[in-house]
């Protein structure tokens, strides 16, 4: 930088210094208050590990097979309290849901079409079939979710969904709403 540049550069930041400063003088001077920052209250850490969660498939493939040896010991090392994953009525999968849940792991269950046969045109678990599953595996469960992008190609063949499709989610929502609300087991 040249030298005129640098005297110029030096003498502008001495100006805006001072004049912020008189502002704050004369302002101060006639009774003006600093605002204070809003008080925010502190959240434990411990609430923000409890927001975390891993999405999970415990199914009999690589790296999931190694539910003993890698994916358990790792969610307990790291202090994961909660995975999503696909309730399907399969030992494997009930044991090793039930093993976490011993170690303070509970599940966000989504289920998945693969397991029905026939699958249904609608590609929509039975609500009836889905709350029951909830209800075999309750211990382990701590919510549902609904169809998991129900509008993807793949879940259509590699077609667009049908027409109409929004609304029969949106029906098939409200109605796996009200089934869990009025049971009695998965009401809360």
């Amino acid at each position: 930088m040249a030298p005129e540049t640098r005297i110029r550069f030096v003498l502008g930041f001495i100006i805006m210094v001072a004049l912020v400063g008189a502002g704050v003088f004369f302002a101060l001077r006639k009774g003006a208050r600093v605002p204070q920052a809003e008080v925010v209250p502190a959240y434990s850490a411990d609430a923000f590990v409890d927001s975390i969660g891993f999405n999970n498939y415990l199914n009999e493939q690589p790296p999931y097979a190694h539910f003993d040896t890698i994916l358990k010991p790792r969610l307990v090392e790291i202090g994961i309290r909660h995975i999503r994953d696909f309730l399907l009525p399969r030992p494997y999968q009930d044991r090793k849901l039930r093993e976490l849940k011993a170690a303070g792991i509970t599940c966000l269950c989504t289920y998945d079409i693969a397991n029905l046969d026939p699958r249904p045109a609608d590609h929509l678990v039975p609500v009836q079939v889905y709350l029951n599953e909830v209800k075999r595996m309750i211990e382990v469960v701590e919510g549902v979710e609904g169809p998991n992008e129900y509008n993807n190609r793949s879940y259509w063949g590699n077609n667009p969904p049908p027409p109409g499709w929004e609304q029969t989610l949106k029906n098939y929502t409200r109605d796996l709403y009200a089934a869990f609300k009025a049971d009695p087991v998965t009401a809360n």
